[in-house]
């Protein structure tokens, strides 16, 4: 199945110039647009397994580049620092950098809260620095806009943040649909990569809220989208002819001031 989606790749999404076959006119052949591609499999072993080879060969991975490339070196002798006092019982000397930076933060936030020892060989200080390089580093994996100067173009590293916004869309479209009588309430439970990735697509960090948006969720923060309809009268149903407002609503679990930020 890899070479059938080499195979397919070469002729849909990069077709030589001497080549019969034109391609798709608009689909990228580095970037998956999810406006673009619809793929389905069964949920069988087999079928899903076969799914991924094709993908793989369709999109093949891209080279690995370390993003620690570009991080001054005083983070570097950051990390270095603390890899004796912290994460030489968990992590070899050759990761305890900017690209591991989530995992690390994890590690350390977790000794912090369950280990006295830590607190007297680390500062709040040094794990405040260890959350903003997390989000630093997750931000240039999931929300990295700036990667192409056009959130049209839709890259890889906000995937995340894409496919919420489509499933979003979807569960409300199906709500319109049914006069209001289906998916009346919708939960999902996630990581922080849709998080990350939707507020680099709303340029949140850009805006007056930008220190809210500049950091990593804590565990228990919620992402809400409320849609209403507008009727002058109490109304458990409504119709092709009813208005609608939407709201989107983000709350930290640890925000001091336990308030929603309405976006």
């Amino acid at each position: 199945m890899l070479d059938q989606g080499a195979a397919f790749r070469n002729r849909y999404l990069r077709p030589s110039r001497y080549d019969e076959y034109v391609g798709i006119v608009g689909v990228k052949s580095k970037h998956i647009n999810n406006s673009h591609l619809n793929v389905e499999a069964s949920t069988d072993r087999r079928s899903s397994a076969s799914a991924t080879a094709f993908l793989q060969g369709l999109y093949p991975p891209w080279p690995y580049t370390s993003c620690d490339l570009d991080v001054p070196p005083h983070n570097r002798v950051f990390y270095s620092s603390l890899w004796d006092k912290v994460f030489c019982e968990a992590f070899p000397r050759s990761e305890a950098n900017f690209y591991n930076a989530h995992e690390l933060y994890n590690y350390a936030a977790f000794l912090w809260g369950h280990d006295n020892k830590t607190r007297s060989v680390m500062t709040p200080d040094n794990l405040e620095m260890l959350r903003q390089l997390a989000w630093q580093e997750q931000t240039l994996k999931h929300g990295n806009i700036p990667a192409l100067g056009d959130p049209q173009e839709d890259p890889l590293s906000f995937i995340a943040g894409r496919t919420l916004c489509s499933r979003v869309a979807a569960l409300f479209a199906e709500n319109i649909e049914s006069g209001g009588k289906r998916n009346k309430l919708n939960l999902a439970f996630t990581s922080h990569e849709p998080f990350l990735g939707f507020f680099a697509l709303a340029n949140l960090a850009n805006g007056a809220s930008s220190n809210i948006f500049s950091q990593l969720p804590d565990p228990g923060a919620t992402l809400t989208f409320e849609l209403f309809s507008i009727e002058t009268e109490a109304t458990d149903s409504y119709d092709s002819s009813t208005s609608y407002g939407h709201n989107v609503a983000y709350h930290d679990e640890n925000d001091s001031c336990n308030q929603r930020q309405l976006l």
